[in-house]
């Protein structure tokens, strides 16, 4: 069982810091979401993405790693929000030191690829928030640009509970959120940055991946042994595939556990991605359907 600690607050007319820990994107790309941040009261302190080895990466790994670094301690900024997925955090984690990046208190926010930073700060004993990066926030309405925000300045205890549809098990369970991108987290096995998942909350989303891909990393999942001490499971989109087909793989794969599991949540990618502070105690309310806050003092 593990205890993160809260990040620091930030205000909702405080600093942000822009990181690129993943792939490129241009200017053009990144302008309406640059433009809803400024809308929203904060200040951003950002570059346009560095020149990779590779197409794929903005920067050096040395380079990505030492810009994080830099806006999680250094720079005065409350907080940091990832400009984009794609991939390359895998890479750039291999440099970091998420004990000193969690020590300095700053919340982190992303998604998707961005999954093994928010894996690593939680191992690391800190909380972040799994929700939008910069470049989707101009898919979000102003229902989830407001939570968006809020989770930003500390406010989970008193955040609306997501509404999904029971697909096993019954009842309710607390445990402390962790989880996002189901094939990276699978990618994180055996490797440092693995988060701990005994007593928590697993959440799964997912975005291009055929069926039997997302089988293969769930069942690598449960061939690792992960799942065998977690709470309950929580899924929210699995863009691209057929959700009613990767709804009834989870069944046929997660029954044997007998763990409760909500389905249908509305998290991941695609428009309205719900965010989630990833450490934080929540509660499965299987026969209502909900996933939301407990106290953050409660003993998840």
């Amino acid at each position: 069982m593990i205890t993160p600690r809260r990040f620091r607050p930030l205000p909702r007319q405080g600093r942000l810091g822009l990181a690129w820990p993943a792939s490129p994107a241009g200017e053009d790309d990144l302008r309406p979401g640059l433009e809803i941040v400024r809308e929203l009261g904060y200040e951003l302190a950002w570059r346009p993405a560095g020149e990779g080895p590779l197409p794929y990466l903005a920067g050096t790994d040395r380079d990505r790693a030492e810009e994080l670094t830099r806006l999680m301690i250094q720079e005065p900024v409350g907080g940091v929000v990832a400009a984009r997925g794609g991939y390359g955090c895998l890479r750039t984690a291999g440099l970091l030191d998420f004990p000193r990046l969690a020590a300095a208190g700053r919340p982190l926010v992303g998604f998707s690829d961005v999954t093994v930073l928010l894996s690593g700060l939680l191992k690391a004993g800190l909380c972040s928030i799994h929700g939008p990066s910069l470049s989707s926030l101009p898919d979000q309405s102003p229902e989830y640009l407001e939570r968006w925000t809020s989770l930003l300045a500390g406010e989970w205890e008193s955040s609306p509970p997501l509404s999904g549809r029971p697909l096993l098990g019954s009842g309710r369970v607390r445990g402390f959120l962790v989880g996002g991108n189901l094939t990276v987290l699978a990618h994180l096995v055996g490797t440092p940055w693995q988060p701990p998942l005994a007593g928590g909350l697993l959440f799964l989303e997912d975005t291009g991946e055929k069926l039997y891909r997302l089988d293969r990393a769930l069942t690598h999942l449960l061939s690792a042994g992960l799942l065998d001490r977690v709470k309950g499971l929580a899924l929210g989109r699995f863009k691209g595939a057929d959700e009613e087909a990767v709804l009834e793989m989870a069944r046929e794969r997660l029954a044997p556990l007998g763990l409760p599991v909500l389905a249908g949540l509305p998290f991941g990618h695609g428009p309205d991605n719900a965010s989630l502070v990833v450490g934080a105690p929540a509660e499965m309310d299987l026969e209502a359907g909900l996933l939301g806050p407990a106290p953050m003092d409660d003993e998840a």
